[in-house]
């Protein structure tokens, strides 16, 4: 597990639990039970023991979506500029990869390289 960020109240987690399991689902990341209560507590989770397919999957996914969140369509990342990249001044550095809205704010699944392995965490 890497560092602990932020614990959200209670009242939030019902609904943040509904909506993690809903953007792992969707993206086809198979997490273990730990891993998913560690995202969604709001701790940043490895994806090192992934799948290189699942992964590789991601990881086009992430490249397309990359340059929407910078405003430039022909932006190109690499590997390492993951923990640079910083989409929304509301969320830690990575690339939001699915988003939701809760109650009153806007949620988003981020990729990002911690330790030099891909990572996951749920912003804002």
């Amino acid at each position: 597990m890497i560092a602990p960020t932020k614990l959200l109240p209670p009242s939030e987690k019902s609904a943040m639990c509904q909506s993690v399991d809903k953007a792992t689902e969707a993206l086809g990341l198979k997490l273990l039970d730990e891993e998913l209560n560690n995202l969604k507590s709001g701790n940043y989770v490895s994806l090192g023991r992934q799948n290189l397919g699942e992964l590789g999957t991601l990881f086009i996914f992430a490249s397309a979506l990359s340059g929407k969140a910078s405003g430039d369509s022909n932006d190109s990342i690499s590997f390492h500029d993951l923990p640079q990249i910083n989409a929304n001044s509301k969320y830690r550095l990575g690339i939001p990869i699915y988003c939701w809205q809760d109650a009153d704010s806007h949620r988003c699944l981020c990729l990002t390289l911690v330790g030099g392995e891909p990572a996951v965490f749920v912003s804002g």
